[in-house]
């Protein structure tokens, strides 16, 4: 069956980890922007300035540069809502997450989107020239999904993935900033696409 530009009936809503994601980049566009309002002014106020100032110049272009990044990174985190789905297939939970392969390295950051009949990973545009490939996995082969490594206190946000059991293939490992939420929504969703 090919794929149809049906879109989801439902726009799901923003998932509490996708809130948080989108917060965290929020945080991160303001800190070149506080830089770039500190130096500026004291840039301009310097006597000694030349009218070709380099270094304000060199400034100005790595917080644009940081901002577009952002920004990019910000819109990536809804963009899942509008990928295209086969007819009876609902959209119904995504991320933007990086996969880390079976024989490790450097992780692939991309989207990752569930729907009624299937996982979806899309590679983003850096990890498609590094070599990413889209994966797709059946939602019935997914047999589980958890923390790992388990640290029940849950104090500290990194060093944990989300890995998902797949029938009869390696597992799929989810590196994110926010493993216990991603794994916690993963799994509800997940559960309601199971009968019954």
């Amino acid at each position: 069956m090919s794929t149809s530009t049906l879109r989801a009936p439902l726009d799901p809503p923003r998932s509490g980890s996708e809130r948080r994601l989108r917060r965290s980049a929020l945080w991160q566009l303001l800190v070149p922007v506080v830089v770039l309002g500190v130096n500026v002014p004291v840039r301009i106020a310097d006597d000694d300035r030349t009218t070709f100032d380099v270094l304000l110049i060199g400034l100005m272009l790595v917080v644009a540069a940081l901002s577009i990044g952002q920004l990019a990174q910000i819109r990536a985190f809804g963009s899942w809502r509008s990928l295209a789905v086969e007819p009876g297939e609902t959209l119904l939970w995504g991320t933007v997450a990086a996969l880390i392969l079976p024989t490790g390295g450097a992780g692939y950051g991309g989207r990752f989107v569930l729907s009624s009949r299937r996982l979806r990973y899309l590679p983003d545009l850096t990890s498609r020239l590094r070599g990413g490939q889209p994966a797709e996995w059946p939602v019935a082969s997914i047999v589980g999904v958890e923390v790992s490594p388990v640290d029940h206190r849950r104090r500290l946000r990194g060093g944990a993935w989300v890995v998902l059991e797949i029938a009869d293939a390696d597992p799929v490992t989810i590196l994110t900033p926010e493993p216990h939420a991603v794994a916690a929504e993963f799994h509800e969703h997940l559960a309601s696409t199971r009968p019954r």
